[in-house]
């Protein structure tokens, strides 16, 4: 944004960021859960003779083969300030994708806060020109997002919902009303 001004020294170069998302572990048991249940089926019918032992079999090996692309699969943002640019991969193993994406194409970092029943969700995105990049959850949402619209030189935009409500705006309510009350 104009008017930020820094200083940094000319020789050294700011490290990058490195967003990781867990894997999804979840999708990986479910399907070497089917393949492990097309496994026992497979059993049986090839027990009691059954054609339906080759599909059974067919189907194992593609649950299985799902359930280990989920279990290898990984998803990283790069945000590399030297060269002022966002790479977003997906990798399995040593096979992957990189997309680039300069700093020039990227408008601003959005922050979403909502409450959902108890714990409340935050996500925060680099919204560019063409695509809005999700950058992956981590344990302090709201200085992820403050240190990226920094890093990047962009606005920052928090979207509240109408359901959020934070213990700071709680207190805040509670002032107002004490002082109106000791103004009676």
């Amino acid at each position: 944004m104009p008017g930020r001004t820094f200083e940094l020294d000319p020789d050294s170069h700011p490290p990058h960021l490195i967003f990781r998302a867990t894997r999804n572990w979840t999708a990986a048991w479910f399907c070497l859960a089917l393949a492990g249940l097309q496994f026992f089926l497979a059993d049986m019918a090839l027990d009691s003779a059954w054609w339906e032992s080759e599909i059974c079999v067919i189907f194992c090996a593609v649950f299985l083969s799902f359930g280990v692309t989920f279990a290898a699969m990984r998803h990283e943002i790069y945000i590399r300030p030297e060269t002022r640019e966002i790479l977003a991969g997906t990798w399995i193993g040593g096979f992957g994708m990189n997309q680039s994406t300069p700093f020039d194409e990227v408008r601003l970092v959005r922050i979403t806060l909502h409450n959902t029943g108890t714990r409340h969700e935050v996500r925060v995105c680099i919204v560019c020109d063409q695509q809005t990049i999700e950058v992956p959850p981590g344990r302090t949402p709201r200085q992820m997002a403050l240190l990226l619209a920094i890093t990047m030189d962009v606005r920052l935009v928090k979207i509240y919902r109408d359901d959020f409500t934070t213990e700071a705006s709680l207190r805040a309510a509670r002032l107002s009303n004490s002082d109106q009350e000791n103004v009676i």
